[in-house]
């Protein structure tokens, strides 16, 4: 009888367990434990569910990655909690020093910035800076608002418009590591947006304009200028978004107005155009911006009322599959 070395040439190893599936895309081995024949193979994005949050909450500050990833502030209660990421679970950290939500953050687990928010003693321009284990209050920004995107790094970041209509939500700014500086306004002004990218090469989409219309505009700045680029397919606000402007993903939001529902789309950036891929398991707005297009992590948000749930996209996805016969 032929056997599959004989016709092929060569032999299928034998294997007592799976090997690590990133390590073993598109071979094929045998099990001899399940006494089945395996293979591994890549898919499309999808987003898992990951380790829920301490407590719930919406519309923090945040930075880092997917399995290093910060949350601080946020609401309800305008809370000074901060809490770090693992890729598995939510630890909880030292308390911010000022209260509020919709700030903007930048930076990494052991070097963050966050600015601005709001609370009910209103728009905030305070700025606090994270060490790893420590808030800081430095300098403020030079516009007090709320509802903003995150956009660089603890010692280059930018603060890109918001709400209430500082001139008319175009202003903007950027921080040097001690101070911050009024830059070109963008060319629609708009609150509730995400970003990605640096202070000197970032990208903002979605959001709002007053008084309270969803957008798909994206917007990129090269340093000095805004330019108009590819729309997003699905207008939405306080949504959330992270990567770079060559590579970014925005996810959740609400929208479109009048009626800003909840949502659970998400879209994909490749520098030229959005692309609509695999819906998140939960809709809500208010998530995290943590990570990159292919690592992203969003906690908490709010659908009604707030949650704990943290959803993790990896794209691509591996998978280790049993190879049928009939």
């Amino acid at each position: 009888m032929a056997t599959y070395k004989g016709i092929k040439g060569f032999k299928v190893q034998s294997l007592a367990s799976d090997p690590t599936v990133e390590d073993t895309v598109g071979k094929l081995w045998y099990n001899t434990a399940s006494a089945v024949l395996k293979y591994s193979a890549l898919g499309g994005g999808a987003w898992a569910s990951g380790g829920a949050m301490i407590a719930a909450k919406y519309n923090m500050g945040s930075a880092g990655t997917q399995t290093a990833g910060l949350a601080s502030h946020g609401n309800p209660g305008y809370t000074l909690a901060s809490s770090t990421y693992n890729g598995s679970s939510w630890t909880a950290v030292n308390d911010a020093l000022t209260g509020r939500y919709g700030l903007s953050g930048a930076g990494s687990t052991t070097a963050a910035l966050v600015a601005g928010g709001w609370s009910p003693a209103g728009a905030h321009n305070n700025t606090e800076s994270w060490d790893g284990t420590n808030w800081t209050e430095v300098s403020e920004l030079n516009t007090a608002r709320q509802y903003l995107p995150n956009n660089g790094i603890q010692t280059a970041a930018l603060c890109v418009g918001g709400a209430p209509a500082a001139s008319n939500g175009r202003l903007n700014e950027s921080w040097n590591g001690t101070s911050w500086t009024e830059i070109t306004e963008t060319t629609t002004g708009r609150y509730g947006m995400a970003g990605a990218g640096v202070q000197t090469d970032a990208l903002v989409f979605g959001g709002k304009t007053q008084p309270n219309a969803t957008q798909i505009l994206t917007e990129k700045w090269d340093g000095s200028t805004w330019t108009e680029v590819g729309d997003l397919n699905n207008a939405r606000g306080t949504l959330s978004g992270c990567g770079t402007t060559s590579a970014a993903l925005a996810y959740g939001g609400a929208g479109p107005a009048p009626v800003d529902v909840p949502n659970i789309q998400t879209e994909q950036w490749n520098g030229a155009s959005w692309t609509s891929v695999a819906n998140m398991a939960n809709s809500a707005y208010g998530r995290s911006s943590i990570g990159t297009s292919t690592a992203a992590l969003a906690g908490g948000g709010t659908p009604v009322s707030p949650t704990t749930v943290t959803e993790e996209w990896n794209d691509p996805t591996y998978a280790i599959k049993t190879v049928t016969t009939s």
